[in-house]
């Protein structure tokens, strides 16, 4: 391997440890009661989510805000994300999804701008910026079938371009479709009745690359 590739390649790999592997500790899915998921500050009360679109609205928010306690409230205790392919080949994780403490985990280390020690020492740095460039949906929203990973639930596909910054040490562009997940309760907002939207799951079909 030339230098240069090698250069990229290492660049690459710390580049998806801040997104990936901020949770592994030396190579084992995490311990809930290892960390409390502490994370950047509330960027202020969201729009209540009474529709799909304003629930992704405030997805988008969030995660540029980098708040987390604004996360929580995006994402349903049922959360679920499957990953792609790519991130469980790169890294030989054990299984292809991550659960709602471990979701809450990684974004509560992505959001606070901390570099992170790792157990086996190696320090992942920081993130200081997150920013989408594109986020639409690619098909209209729909109910999953009983056989999917994610049933019964309204689902479409998103087209996302986001960059995600660590200061000095680089960038990452994650480009691709996202299926997203939702489910809905009636609730009482403001002195009626109005459908309450949450994010049940995301299956993951990026392709991210540093530069």
């Amino acid at each position: 391997m030339r230098l240069e590739e090698s250069d990229m390649h290492t660049k690459r790999i710390l580049m998806l440890l801040a997104t990936v592997l901020l949770i592994l500790p030396a190579g084992c899915i995490f311990n809930p009661e290892d960390d409390d998921g502490g994370g950047g500050g509330g960027g202020g009360e969201l729009p209540f989510p009474n529709s799909p679109e304003q629930l992704m609205a405030n997805f988008e928010t969030v995660y540029e805000a980098r708040d987390i306690d604004g996360y929580r409230e995006v994402i349903d205790p049922s959360f679920v994300i499957y990953l792609s392919q790519d991130t469980i080949d790169e890294f030989s994780l054990p299984r292809e999804f991550f659960d709602f403490d471990e979701e809450v985990l990684i974004a509560g280390r992505m959001f606070s701008g901390s570099p992170f020690i790792r157990q086996d020492g190696n320090i992942v740095p920081g993130i200081t910026r997150i920013q989408f460039d594109y986020f639409e949906a690619e098909t209209t929203w729909e109910v999953s079938p009983a056989d999917d990973r994610i049933p019964n639930a309204l689902r479409a596909q998103y087209r996302v371009d986001f960059t995600i910054e660590q200061g000095n040490e680089g960038r990452l562009n994650i480009k691709g479709i996202i299926e997203f997940y939702l489910r809905s309760e009636r609730v009482e907002h403001q002195g009626r009745q109005q459908d309450r939207y949450w994010m049940v799951g995301q299956v993951d079909y990026t392709t991210p690359s540093a530069f």
